[in-house]
């Protein structure tokens, strides 16, 4: 997938007329373009720590996720699926036997790729800690020692 995301500065932000993603506005010290061949979109987020996380779910849909948003872009047919607002930051997100594996400081949610629905949430006992795959499927471990397997 041909793509490139570019950090902007804030009036840039603000100036340029392109599709927002989503948007922490007030509390944004961060300010982003994501461009396509055929289209770009803008977002921003508040971390100056954290970066976005960009993973390819197949050659025309890639997923975005930074602080409490996440988005799923299709550029073939210039569509955007916002995720659920999360209540909680977003840390991790991978692909697992066809599904996406959004996972959250206290949360793990499976969305569908093919229909960009949720399948299943999982709430955590204690903050997230680490994940492995095991088995075809995913051990999620939580800082109280608590062990989740999806």
């Amino acid at each position: 997938m041909n793509y490139q995301l570019k950090e902007i500065t804030r009036t840039n932000y603000y100036t340029d007329d392109c599709e927002e993603l989503f948007s922490h506005d007030r509390y944004s010290h961060r300010f982003a373009k994501l461009k396509f061949p055929d289209c770009q979109y803008k977002f921003n987020w508040q971390s100056d720590l954290i970066e976005p996380k960009l993973l390819e779910l197949n050659h025309d849909t890639l997923f975005l996720g930074i602080d409490l948003y996440a988005a799923v872009v299709n550029t073939k047919v210039f569509e955007i699926h916002l995720l659920e607002k999360q209540h909680s930051f977003f840390l991790e997100a991978f692909v697992l036997n066809e599904n996406l594996i959004f996972i959250s400081q206290l949360s793990c949610t499976i969305y569908s790729i093919e229909h960009m629905v949720i399948e299943k949430k999982y709430d955590f006992s204690d903050m997230y800690l680490d994940h492995e795959t095991v088995d075809g499927g995913v051990q999620i471990t939580m800082q109280d020692g608590n062990v989740l397997i999806i």
